[in-house]
C-alpha cells in the first residue's frame, strides 16, 4: 500500500505539496490515478490471460475479489466476469 506521508518525505515536501502538484501535472489526485492504473492492469490481464477473477484483484492490488468487482464495475459499468465473457476472441 503506498503511503503519501513516505513518498513525500523521500523526495523532500510535505504530503499537502505532493498532492497539490500531482494534481496541477496530472489533473488528477494520486489515488485517482493509481485507480484508473489498477483498472487499465486488470481490464488488460482478463482480457489477454486466463488468469482467475481472484488471481487478477490480487495482482492489482485487492484483498478481496469482492471489492475488485465493485472497483471494476465503477469503472467500466460491467462486472470483470461479464466484460471477459463479453471480450472473449475467437
Amino acid at each position: 500500500e503506498m503511503c503519501i506521508r513516505d513518498r513525500s518525505r523521500e523526495v523532500g515536501i510535505n504530503d499537502y505539496k505532493l498532492k497539490c502538484g500531482f494534481k496541477e501535472v496530472f489533473n488528477q489526485t494520486i489515488y485517482g490515478y493509481l485507480f484508473d492504473y489498477k483498472m487499465e492492469l486488470a481490464r488488460k490481464l482478463l482480457l489477454d490471460t486466463d488468469k482467475t477473477i481472484v488471481e487478477v484483484a490480487y495482482e492489482c492490488g485487492y484483498d478481496y475479489a469482492s471489492h475488485f468487482t465493485n472497483a471494476f464495475k465503477r469503472k467500466y459499468g460491467i462486472g470483470p466476469k461479464e466484460f471477459r465473457l463479453g471480450n472473449i476472441r475467437k
